[in-house]
């Protein structure tokens, strides 16, 4: 009889700590995953793109630069036969070349390993222009598929697309992209993290309060509301 209850006493001393010890491991992993969490550096791959987002970008800056270029020479020489679908596409080539003017600082922010030493007011600017030519290509690219679909399906019907009305159209969009785009210059771009200074980066946004409203407000604005 003693001998039983020493068995249940050992079973009860068993199960009562076998939860504490699940516990513990569990904290110990928890503890652990924040532990390589708050080490893990979000600029690992630098070595890697310093070299490949840098040749990226100057292609892009290379065929931009020709390729608007061009399409500035064509309409400038045909400029007393404008009609509404160059209007747009005049308008389309200016906010690529505001692309085109924001990429040299790029490049060599992406060369110097995602390190920023320009200042925060260009940082700033840059931000503006990329997020203008975004907005404003989606817009007029969408002016510039119904002005395509009137021309071909209904090409006498609609006055949208004579030339006053195009004009009054590249205006509003214009103005709505300033205003979408423009709160830009008030908020920090750059952000110090240890050995570099970054720009318009993830993390740079994540102190702007409601970011998450403001992301889904532009999205709809910009993107949605055009396609």
């Amino acid at each position: 009889m003693p001998l039983t209850a020493q068995r249940i006493q050992e079973a009860t001393d068993m199960s009562t700590e076998l939860p504490a010890t699940t516990v513990v491991t569990d904290m110990d992993t928890f503890t652990a995953s924040q532990a390589n969490t708050s080490t893990c550096d979000l600029y690992e791959h630098k070595d890697t793109a310093r070299i490949l987002l840098p040749v990226f970008y100057s292609s892009i800056l290379i065929l931009g630069v020709l390729g608007n270029t061009i399409a500035l020479t064509v309409i400038f020489k045909n400029r007393k036969k404008i009609n509404s679908t160059t209007l747009y596409s005049t308008n389309l080539v200016f906010s690529d070349l505001l692309f085109c003017i924001a990429l040299p600082t790029r490049i060599i922010y992406y060369a110097l390993g995602f390190h920023w030493p320009f200042g925060e007011a260009l940082c700033r600017i840059t931000a503006l222009l990329f997020y203008i030519n975004t907005y404003a290509g989606v817009n007029f690219m969408t002016c510039l598929s119904i002005d395509r679909f009137f021309a071909v399906v209904h090409p006498f019907r609609y006055k949208i697309r004579r030339i006053k009305y195009a004009k009054g159209i590249c205006v509003f969009i214009w103005f709505l992209v300033f205003s979408q785009t423009f709160p830009l210059l008030i908020q920090p771009m750059s952000q110090e993290e240890g050995e570099r200074t970054t720009c318009m980066e993830y993390p740079n946004f994540e102190k702007i309060p409601h970011l998450p409203f403001i992301l889904l407000a532009a999205c709809l604005v910009g993107k949605d509301a055009p396609l």
